[in-house]
């Protein structure tokens, strides 16, 4: 049990963390932004003096201007943090990249956010439902081909990635991340943690796009 103990122990990570509303980031997309709140400017700094990569976590509500634990949602994506540019005083811009998925575990508050976090990898589709998920990747893209026939000011690099990928993880994680999905539903696609649940709710957020 004391090797459990030490395996759990050394999964969980303590990293800077970055919380804003309506924003959401995925963990295969570069990402810029502007950072304004102390807090948050704090743990850029931080992470870029120490080397260290940042918890991108998503508020619920708009109006926090101080966010606490109870107010952010459970999953978010821990990035690199690529370029940091001062805009003026109390503005940097920066860009991120965004590594893998992760569960918030706590949260303290000091200088900065100071995350808990431990990776939580998405369940891949089990050998018995390989046949359901080709199906349903079958469908993602018919109902991307048809969301793209009611809006084809989509980019040719978005179509083409997407049109040409059989790779139902990829389809999973690049749509809600080029598709202007409602924030609300690109966050559902973050926490849900197989891949074939995320696959039938991109069917389903596609077809509501659609209406």
């Amino acid at each position: 049990s004391e090797k459990v103990t030490v395996k759990v122990e050394r999964s969980l990570l303590h990293l800077p963390a970055i919380a804003r509303a309506g924003w959401w980031s995925s963990p295969t997309n570069l990402l810029h932004f502007e950072v304004g709140r102390e807090k948050s400017i704090a743990a850029v700094e931080w992470a870029v003096s120490n080397n260290s990569d940042v918890f991108l976590v998503a508020q619920k509500e708009m109006k926090v201007e101080d966010p606490k634990a109870a107010d952010l949602y459970t999953y978010g994506v821990v990035a690199e943090v690529k370029q940091v540019m001062r805009v003026s005083d109390d503005l940097v811009r920066i860009l991120v990249e965004g590594k893998y998925r992760a569960r918030l575990s706590e949260m303290e508050d000091d200088e900065f956010l100071l995350a808990t976090v431990r990776p939580a990898p998405v369940k891949t589709a089990k050998p018995e439902e390989l046949p359901e998920a080709d199906v349903l990747v079958r469908n993602v893209k018919k109902s991307f081909d048809d969301l793209l026939a009611l809006n084809p000011h989509i980019g040719k690099d978005v179509v083409f990635a997407i049109t040409t990928s059989t790779d139902a993880a990829f389809l999973s994680e690049y749509i809600p991340a080029n598709l202007l999905f409602r924030f609300e539903d690109k966050q559902a696609i973050l926490d849900e943690g197989t891949l074939m649940g995320r696959l039938h709710l991109l069917i389903e957020k596609m077809h509501r796009e659609r209406r």
